[in-house]
């Protein structure tokens, strides 16, 4: 008998008690409710999508089209338009290809490519067929020549081609204060375009994109064109709200928001996820599978915008851990970083590997969190993840993908799956006649979480989330005023406010006292008439009672609490805890009814290192992994260390078994204000019995390094392997150099600590910046109402930034507005962007956040950067900010190290290449090239 194919673990219901929830709710779930999808975009055509309430719109601008006002006479004359005479007429061109992602527009030109490379070989094989053979006459001659110049044309311009793609002429007509849009190709004018309806370019691209907005002002009309900028968007939507596979409410509403740049490649801006954050406020529940590393929690603009959408506008927003694990500490934002954010971990079982995957033997697998999934802690102090979800599926994506379904995997599929839970909440609440605010479905939430098997509270928070149990939780507080109340818990350190961390070896080897700070939190900006009650019966039913698990915490047993908070201390005493990490929870529940679960609570994690070893190598074992397994070590790297040598072994006998083992090395450190992005090594590896592989990492000496060896989630069969750690390095003093051209070189001294060293020292210029000063500074208002915040009243202000800068020959160039790179989410400004465009005007490219190369040609390149605020002395800051210009030198130039000051001096003996002992100095010096070597311009 043939066993049923197992299509529920296509998108998983059963491990949330969504499925059984459904069961006893089966009317429309999710019908009242609305989820916003802050993603790539979304296809409403897509298998799911197709015929569901879709509203899309594009939050980054990428989609803009500014149509100017024109003569109804100067339309192209092959439109013919009935217009009347007090019609207002603006029209534009626009290129096919500017509103494409990367896949689609890669897959047609290259097609296009493809067509035209057969047109013209054709056109090159006629040529060279009608060539005069013989000559015989003066006229053969030029006949000859001008046959052989034709092919030789054909050629160059087969070797040259462009494909500009098609070009659109967009026509908006205004009549009685409404608009009527019209786009027009080849001379043929399209059917009215009304907005949010799905329409579809053509056939080739297979491509759908609505028209989500279109607004006046003193420039024209601002039409926006939505696309998606990658199949990630729709396959999110449909995990929530799939009216096929189905999703998990398979009936509630979509809003599309648009966060993914397509000009950027998808990736997320500031300005996209702030309008974004805006156009959440008329919905439930949020979806957000996108993030960052960042240097700083709980801070930046788009924190403050989360917090009032959450707390003022009671919408529950969740968001993905990140895929940035198995190391500690490697949750992103805005998922790890602000506390109004629920964040989501991807848990995967068995049914889901033999459904999704056909792993051949899953008995030999266990459920566990992806090995990518993200751990906490936070920088902050604070845990990180908030629960779990299962972080895959199989479901629907954009047509253009020419597929209907398609698995991804990940926290980005977590958190819709999540959110779909949430949605169902919500949904059956409303459905009920019960109010809830985002602090009561919170805590009804993490309350009712199942803890999973073998997993951290680093790894799965409160644990896997429960609908069913979480609905009938929140329905039974439902008249309890205090479930609405949020608390808002501190302590008194400045780098982990949010909890206490302990990691380095000195403070885990004395006792720690801390002051814990508890807040209540009525409202958001001030006391709402409607937590007034909630205040007052809180003043008289706030006796608190403190527990953990763990003998190490030392606390007291009661707090009594007033409405404007109390504070109390704690002594953690890590002092005989073994090398490791340890966690637990200070948990506050009501004791006049501890039914209620717990209120609030204190995260508190200690990660324990081994001290520095005494020698230069460090054995940590051998050991055999179960399936899925994470083996940690926390190392204090030894003064002097500058970075380390792993050597892993693939301990299995070598014989008949030669399959291969696929493990992951997760290396990390944590310094202050340092995304964990900048501070970690990570490698996937194979290996086969007996085999060694050997791995360097940089490091800073004296910081706890977690060394993180991990099986892979879906690797089969016995892995056995050993670890050996070996510390290497010199010491440069100083540690930093700085040359001038033509200048009298520099002298370092380098010293080896740690052990015998080999050193052969090079350097090389390979970089040329140049500054850019601004040559005009504007400040102004930003227009329209996706740029007023959300409180409805404050309005964005941008301060505009031209820069110019002259090439002599075509390269590339990264734009770098040093001042602001590499912020986002913790970003001070709400956005910043550069637009590149060569001496004719047309746009070469786009730099954010994370600059990456704009291929630019001869002559003046301008750039204008627009940075985004609402106050206008902060951008003033900013005024004549500096923007550097780099590229690579066509050729590097060498800098040579030589023996000695002389040496230097007269180019005679180099340093090469020689040991210093342990303890022992050596001094060099680096000669620096003429300005004749270094490039002009």
């Amino acid at each position: 008998m043939s066993t049923p194919f197992p299509s529920p673990s296509l998108l998983p219901h059963l491990p949330t008690a969504a499925a059984s929830y459904l069961t006893s709710h089966p009317d429309l779930p999710g019908s009242t409710v609305t989820c916003a999808i802050l993603d790539t975009g979304v296809d409403p055509c897509a298998d799911g999508m197709a015929g569901k309430n879709v509203t899309i719109d594009d939050c980054t601008g990428s989609g803009d089209v500014v149509l100017k006002k024109v003569d109804a006479k100067d339309l192209p004359k092959e439109y013919s338009l009935s217009l009347e005479k007090d019609d207002v007429v603006f029209t534009v061109k626009k290129r096919l290809y500017d509103l494409l992602n990367g896949k689609v527009l890669n897959r047609v030109k290259t097609y296009n490519k493809e067509q035209a490379t057969i047109k013209f070989k054709d056109l090159i094989s006629a040529a060279s067929e009608s060539t005069v053979e013989s000559v015989k006459s003066k006229e053969d001659e030029e006949k000859k020549t001008n046959q052989e110049d034709l092919k030789q044309a054909l050629q160059d311009m087969l070797k040259s081609y462009e494909d500009p793609g098609p070009i659109y002429d967009i026509i908006s007509v205004k009549r009685d204060g409404a608009f009527t849009t019209y786009m027009g190709l080849g001379g043929e004018l399209g059917s009215v375009k009304e907005l949010n309806v799905p329409y579809k370019f053509d056939t080739l691209t297979n491509a759908n994109y609505a028209l989500s907005a279109i607004s006046e002002s003193a420039d024209g009309v601002l039409l926006t064109v939505t696309t998606d900028a990658g199949a990630h968007g729709t396959h999110v939507a449909n995990i929530v709200a799939s009216a096929t596979s189905p999703g998990v409410a398979s009936s509630a509403s979509i809003k599309s928001l648009k966060i993914g740049d397509t000009r950027l490649g998808s990736m997320e801006t500031g300005v996209g996820v702030m309008r974004a954050i805006k156009s959440c406020e008329d919905c439930e529940v949020v979806n957000m599978s996108y993030g960052e590393a960042v240097a700083l929690q709980e801070r930046g603009r788009i924190k403050h915008e989360l917090d009032r959408l959450a707390w003022s506008k009671n919408v529950i927003f969740l968001a993905s851990a990140g895929n940035n694990g198995p190391g500690l500490s490697t949750v992103g934002a805005p998922g790890g970083m602000v506390d109004s954010v629920i964040s989501v971990g991807a848990w995967v079982g068995e049914e889901m590997m033999e459904a999704q995957y056909s792993i051949r033997d899953v008995a030999l697998t266990t459920q566990s969190t992806y090995t990518w999934s993200s751990v906490g802690p936070c920088h902050n102090g604070a845990f990180g993840v908030d629960i779990i979800a299962p972080g895959g599926a199989i479901t629907g994506v954009p047509e253009w993908c020419l597929q209907k379904k398609q698995l991804m995997n990940g926290t980005s599929m977590s958190s819709p799956n999540a959110a779909g839970c949430v949605s169902l909440i919500c949904d059956g609440l409303k459905k009920e006649g019960i109010k809830w605010t985002t602090e009561r479905v919170r805590k009804g939430v993490f309350n009712t979480a199942k803890n999973v098997k073998g997993l951290s509270v680093l790894q799965e928070g409160w644990g896997m989330i429960q609908v069913e149990e979480a609905f009938e939780w929140i329905k039974k507080f439902k008249d309890v005023k205090e479930e609405d109340v949020r608390y808002d818990v501190t302590i008194n350190r400045t780098a982990t406010p949010k909890g206490v961390y302990l990691r380095q070896l000195e403070e885990c080897n004395k006792k720690q006292v801390f002051t814990v700070n508890v807040d209540p939190q009525f409202g958001y900006d001030d006391v709402s008439a409607e937590m007034q009650d909630a205040r007052a019966k809180f003043e008289m039913k706030c006796k608190i009672s403190l527990s953990t698990d763990e003998t190490w915490v030392t606390h007291p047993e009661f707090l009594l609490l007033v409405h404007n908070g109390r504070s109390f201390g704690i002594e953690v005493d890590a002092t005989n805890l073994a090398p490791g990490v340890h966690t637990c929870r200070l948990e506050g529940r009501d004791t006049d009814d501890l039914s209620r679960g717990v209120q609030w609570y204190l995260p508190i994690t200690v990660v324990k290192p081994h001290p520095p070893p005494p020698t230069s190598t460090l054995s940590l074992g051998q050991i055999n992994f179960a399936p899925s397994e994470r083996v940690r070590f926390f190392l204090t790297p030894p003064n002097g260390a500058t970075f380390a040598d792993i050597r892993i072994k693939d301990c299995r006998p070598i014989g008949d078994d030669a399959s291969t083992r696929l493990m992951v090395l997760h290396c990390l450190q944590i310094t202050p204000h340092t995304p964990y992005r900048d501070r970690e090594a990570q490698f996937y590896t194979q290996l086969t019995p007996g085999e060694v592989c050997v791995k360097s990492v940089p490091l800073v000496a004296g910081v706890t390094l977690e060394l993180c060896l991990a099986r892979y989630w879906s690797a089969l069969g016995l892995t056995e392997s050993s670890i050996d750690v070996t510390y290497r390095g010199v010491v440069p003093t100083p540690d930093s150099v700085m040359i001038s051209p033509g200048g009298a070189g520099t002298h370092v001294t380098v010293m080896s600590v740690v052990d015998d060293e080999v050193v052969m020292p090079s350097a090389k210029l390979d970089k040329w910046e140049t500054a850019l000063r601004p040559k005009t500074s504007v400040i102004a208002p930003i227009q329209g109402d996706r740029n007023v915040m959300l409180d409805g009243k404050t309005r964005v202000q941008g301060l505009t930034l031209t820069y110019e800068m002259k090439l002599e020959e075509g390269c590339d160039v990264i734009f770098k507005a040093e001042l602001l790179n590499g912020y986002l989410y913790e970003s001070e400004y709400e956005s910043q962007m550069g637009m590149i465009y060569s001496e004719g005007k047309k746009l070469l490219g786009v730099v954010d956040a994370y600059p990456e190369k704009v291929k630019c040609p001869k002559g003046t390149i301008t750039v204008r950067f627009q940075i985004r605020h609402d106050s206008i002395s902060m951008l003033k800051n900013l005024s004549a900010m500096v923007v550097i210009a780099q590229r690579d030198l066509s050729k590097s130039i060498p800098l040579t190290a030589y023996a000695t000051h002389g040496d230097m001096m007269s180019g005679g003996k180099k340093f090469g290449k020689r040991i210093i002992q342990k303890g022992n100095l050596a001094s060099m010096h680096f000669g620096v090239p003429g300005w004749d070597k270094m490039p002009k311009g």
